[in-house]
């Protein structure tokens, strides 16, 4: 039952948008009108019916033609069926009303039609103008419509209504045509079902702005429940879009055009839920309208020219500006189909077209033996839908520039895209076309110089692995940018989708990029740090030459291959004046670990041999010979044998210089060019360094 209250609306806004109309309003009317008795007295009582409460009654201000008339007292078929650019031709026709009720009537202009189908077949319809209606059947109309959309005893003098009511009284006992009985319940739970979709119906039609449900009890006067419209200040400009493609779709007519046509406009549709506490939502769209022409494949252009079909290469797609992550991409056929699973595709954006749909029209016809509505599909997926996306994602493109390419807007940008792995599996086939094609486009932000639009050809991907820290990756990022790279971030989605080699970021290339300027030598410490990080992962450590990222416990950065710098882990503090010397002990445990690595290899390291506090004491006091502290101190030099003072005398002399070393341990040094190791024949140096700083001019007597 639920799913025939939803086709009549449907039908009613296909009907409505066929006609031109602007407006769509429906009221549930539940009052009691014009007694079964007093009808039957009545000229053509069987047709009078159709003057009952409580009902359904839809309007819209548009009028019907010749033609139309035609058509509505056609119960048995269409004269849609051949339109191309009708929407109505999809419906299940006007006989679909008859799931709620037994007979009907209609007003447009100066006609009025009555609808009983349980009349015999060449008496089914009765079509009169108003001004042949005698007084009572007057007096019937405005028992039932007066105060009704501007449904007047005017119009009755007047013999005119301006626009069109239809009226469905409901069903309220079993007949021949159906056992299916309709109350107040159904139709508020009809209503409750058609908001949700309401609220995307406007964005692919051709006429219509608004649509409005209202609910009328016992009193003379209607209530609003719900509205849905276009936002006065972008319906100007959303209007003229709208005709100017709809006078190309007229000069087009049954032929192809000789290239392909959109139109493209920003849509901001307004929706109000009417209570207590009552508001309007609204929500911005970006809609596209495309008609195929031109070049194509043989498969579709076959299609087109098939006169069993007469399908049109017509679709549309849209996006959100707001609320993105509440849409889910929906299939339209210029109204969106039931909302359920089979009409999900996966996609970021709607999707709109002239599909080729099952009998109830609720989805997408697909078929085990491919047949021509089965490719017809296949082709608006494949082929002419990735060309419309396209011209959204350049329009998307374009917002950017004119929000400033702000990092919002540009994720946004991105998110418009098609990610594969959501995607549907019918859906799937528009993947690869549309990448095809945006990987032709200057489509890839980057900040370099302030913002630009990059050919993926000349774009540098800023791709990291999952292990690495997102603050060195933003600094990694920002460096290549302040030394004018064309860095690009990606979302993954996009990125997999690549398919030809562009350069990314990587430590190498860091390194050799920090080697063109000293640019990075102004950043914070932080972020000398974040750089250092990234480049110990070089594949070669000698790419770190010349780069001044060896932090020293002074709180600077020296410079690697330079003046020598000596690592000793946790005991800095026994080296005063020695910090700018001295690895700083406040390291990354990352960092730390790369260090060891380097200290590991032949070439770059030697192990001390494992010294003990008497050992070190013995350098200390033992190895004293004649170098100045300004000469440098030959370490080939074989120092002369001493004997070795315990630790209690080394503590004695020492007096109130007092150094602890508390456990026996290795101290690894490691040496990169001028990282250095702290051996036994280095430690004296560093000591006698220190007197020297700490003690100026007398800083042989302070070491004796």
């Amino acid at each position: 039952m639920e799913q025939a209250q939803s086709r009549i609306e449907k039908e009613m806004i296909q009907n409505a948008e066929d006609a031109g109309a602007r407006q769509v309003k429906v009221l549930y009317e539940g009052r009691q009108c014009n007694r079964t008795e007093d009808l039957a007295q009545l000229e053509y009582p069987s047709h009078l019916k159709a003057l009952q409460g409580p009902g359904l009654c839809v309007f819209n201000d548009a009028k019907f033609t010749e033609k139309d008339w035609e058509g509505i007292q056609m119960i048995q078929s269409s004269n849609k069926e051949q339109d191309r650019l009708k929407v109505g031709r999809y419906g299940l026709g006007f006989k679909s009303v008859f799931h709620v009720t037994d007979w009907l009537c209609i007003i447009s202009g100066e006609w009025i039609l009555f609808i009983n189908p349980h009349q015999p077949k060449d008496e089914v319809c009765l079509l009169s103008k108003i001004a042949n209606l005698d007084t009572n059947i007057l007096q019937a109309l405005s028992n039932l419509f007066e105060g009704t959309f501007g449904f007047s005893n005017i119009c009755l003098q007047k013999r005119y209504y301006e626009g069109t009511l239809f009226w469905f009284p409901l069903r309220q006992r079993k007949s021949e045509l159906s056992e299916n009985v309709y109350t107040e319940k159904d139709i508020m739970d009809l209503f409750k079902v058609f908001v949700p979709e309401a609220k995307i119906t406007l964005l692919f039609l051709k006429s219509l702005e608004s649509i409005s449900l209202f609910q009328r009890g016992d009193s003379s006067t209607s209530q609003i429940i719900f509205e849905v419209q276009i936002a006065e200040q972008c319906l100007p400009s959303v209007r003229q879009q709208r005709e100017q493609f709809k006078l190309k779709l007229n000069n087009t007519g049954d032929n192809l055009p000789v290239e392909s046509f959109h139109s493209t406009f920003h849509l901001c549709v307004e929706h109000t839920e009417f209570s207590e506490l009552s508001k309007i939502t609204s929500q911005d769209w970006i809609v596209v309208n495309f008609y195929k022409g031109g070049s194509m494949s043989d498969l579709l252009q076959h299609l087109c020219d098939d006169r069993d079909l007469s399908y049109s290469p017509y679709v549309g797609v849209a996006y959100p500006l707001t609320n993105t992550e509440q849409t889910e991409g929906h299939i339209f056929c210029f109204l969106p189909l039931p909302l359920s699973s089979e009409s999900i595709t996966g996609l970021p954006v709607h999707v709109n077209g002239f599909f080729a749909l099952t009998q109830d029209r609720r989805e997408l016809k697909w078929s085990a033996d491919d047949g021509k509505q089965d490719q017809w599909n296949h082709c608006l997926i494949s082929e002419v839908i990735p060309e419309a996306y396209i011209v959204l994602v350049e329009e998307l493109r374009q917002h950017c520039q004119r929000r400033n390419n702000s990092y919002d807007v540009v994720e946004f940008y991105y998110g418009s895209l098609p990610d594969c792995r959501k995607v549907t599996a019918q859906w799937k086939d528009l993947v690869e076309p549309f990448y095809e094609k945006l990987f032709q486009m200057t489509a890839f932000f980057s900040k370099v110089g302030g913002g630009t639009w990059l050919h993926w050809q000349n774009i540098i991907l800023a791709e990291y692995s999952a292990d690495i820290e997102l603050d060195v990756c933003q600094t990694v990022t920002k460096t290549y940018l302040e030394y004018q790279q064309n860095v690009v971030q990606l979302p993954d989605h996009i990125v997999g989708r690549k398919k030809t080699h562009v350069p990314c970021v990587s430590p190498d290339g860091l390194c050799h990029l920090l080697k063109t300027s000293d640019l990075y030598m102004e950043y914070t410490p932080a972020e000398r740090m974040h750089l250092l990080k990234y480049a110990l992962r070089s594949s070669s450590h000698t790419s770190l030459g010349g780069l001044g990222l060896l932090p020293a416990a002074d709180g600077t950065f020296q410079k690697f291959s330079e003046s020598e710098i000596f690592f000793c882990p946790s005991k800095v503090d026994i080296f005063p004046g020695l910090k700018k010397n001295l690895v700083s002990e406040h390291l990354d445990s990352c960092v730390e670990q790369q260090i060891a690595h380097m200290a590991n290899k032949d070439e770059q390291v030697v192990i001390t041999e494992q010294l003990t506090d008497d050992d070190i004491v013995s350098e200390i006091i033992g190895k004293r010979d004649g170098h100045s502290d300004s000469e440098p101190e030959d370490d080939t030099q074989e120092p002369p044998e001493q004997p070795t003072p315990t630790a209690v005398e080394t503590h004695k002399a020492l007096g109130t210089v007092r150094l602890f070393f508390s456990e026996q341990r290795r101290y690894s040094i490691a040496r990169y060019n001028n990282l250095r190791e702290v051996t036994a024949e280095v430690f004296p140096r560093l000591v006698r360094a220190c007197f020297h700083i700490n003690f100026p001019g007398d800083g042989d007597s302070a070491l004796e």
